[in-house]
């Protein structure tokens, strides 16, 4: 090969690398600004920055985010406790009252059943009460004694009056005595009927269930406690389980 064909191939190839060149250049002209190269790498140190930035604030926000999520978890878990709590006492203050009115209502039952006794009684009495009522006699302002006989007159009259005086006495004590008698009856039947209300009523109460299981008697009421269906004993005084 000559040196001018060596030329010719030099020449040609630089031809062939300038075309090339020149469609990259037509190519990149071609390409959106934000595509380029040029604009890529210079872009490319701001980007890196720019998501740095914000990686570290996002980092900062979901801490933040995070932080304060646990803070209204923790003010809501307490806001839940007290309201627990508050629960708890007005559930204690209604089974409390409901133990009160049931010692109440015992007690009163308890009185009623002498009541009644004493009601079978006060029937059986009334019969012979009745017959102690007696007619009062008529005392007359003179006898018509003659004259010398003014003065037995006189006194024989005075106590004719005495005796039914003590005879009107008589008969207003056994009619008071009656009436008190039936006046305790009438209030023994109210009573029974405002006790049994009351018992209908304490059904209705919603005290907890171990509260309604308990019961009391005559012994245990006087020291206002009650048993429970275990046999355990429950002091409303001071609210817990004591010794039998």
């Amino acid at each position: 090969m000559t040196q001018e064909s060596e030329m010719d191939e030099l020449e040609l190839a630089l031809k062939r690398l300038e075309v090339e060149k020149m469609r990259a250049d037509v190519d990149q002209a071609r390409l959106a600004w934000w595509k380029r190269p040029g604009y890529l790498g210079g872009m490319a140190p701001i980007v890196l920055a720019v998501v740095g930035l914000v990686t570290a604030w996002a980092n900062g926000y979901f801490d933040t985010q995070r932080t304060q999520l646990a803070n209204e978890i923790a003010a809501l878990e307490g806001e839940r406790d007290a309201l627990n709590a508050k629960v708890a006492d007005a559930q204690r203050a209604i089974d409390a009252g409901y133990l009160q009115a049931k010692l109440a209502a015992f007690d009163a039952d308890y009185a009623i059943g002498h009541f009644e006794a004493f009601s079978e009684q006060a029937d059986e009495m009334k019969g012979p009460l009745s017959l102690q009522l007696v007619d009062l006699p008529e005392v007359p302002s003179s006898l018509g004694l003659p004259a010398f006989a003014r003065a037995a007159e006189t006194t024989l009259l005075k106590e004719l009056k005495k005796q039914r005086d003590v005879l009107q006495e008589k008969n207003v004590f056994f009619q008071n005595l009656q009436a008190l008698l039936e006046q305790q009856q009438m209030v023994g039947e109210v009573t029974k009927e405002a006790v049994t209300n009351v018992l209908d009523q304490l059904e209705q109460i919603e005290a907890t269930p171990w509260v309604k299981a308990l019961e009391t008697d005559p012994m245990l009421s006087a020291q206002r406690r009650f048993r429970a269906p275990d046999g355990r004993i429950f002091d409303l005084a001071s609210w817990d389980w004591v010794e039998g």
